[in-house]
């Protein structure tokens, strides 16, 4: 009898094992075709508005007293968006309604009303200088004012 316990033990333990790697498979396959963005650190490409506020940083920041030569790393959440104005038309036939909507062009592209920036994730700030603490909180002042991110987002390390 004892060895037939063990055996029933034994199966048990390894038919438990298996559902946990498998559920631990499927939250690693599920979660790759999440809709959020991801940022790749050694991505060769990276959007215009990156590169232009990392480029703007940089200039501001080592203008700072205390701070060295810099590199930032900013982490957008998507893309710039273009707001066109529409001219929107209703047409009542037959008791029904139908409402559509079009771009008004100018020069035959759609007129931009607004430009909605996209959302700053994270900043990465690595300069010569961060070891002091008053340089720190300064950088970290200028990104939060002109970014409009919380200081949690945003990390500064010592260049060697």
């Amino acid at each position: 009898m004892p060895k037939v316990e063990k055996k029933v033990k034994k199966f048990k333990l390894e038919y438990f094992l298996i559902i946990i790697l498998s559920l631990i498979a499927l939250v690693i396959f599920f979660s790759s075709f999440s809709g959020g963005s991801t940022f790749n650190l050694f991505s060769d490409t990276k959007s215009e508005e990156s590169v232009d506020i990392e480029s703007k940083l940089s200039k501001l920041i080592s203008n700072i007293d205390g701070v060295g030569k810099s590199i930032i790393t900013v982490n957008l959440d998507g893309s710039l968006e273009e707001i066109v104005l529409k001219n929107t038309e209703t047409v009542t036939e037959n008791g029904k309604t139908i409402t559509t909507e079009n771009a008004v062009l100018i020069n035959g592209k759609p007129y931009v009303v607004k430009e909605k920036p996209p959302k700053v994730l994270g900043v990465v700030v690595v300069c010569e200088g961060a070891d002091n603490i008053k340089t720190k909180l300064a950088i970290t002042e200028v990104i939060t004012t002109c970014l409009e991110v919380s200081s949690d987002n945003i990390r500064i390390l010592k260049m060697k």
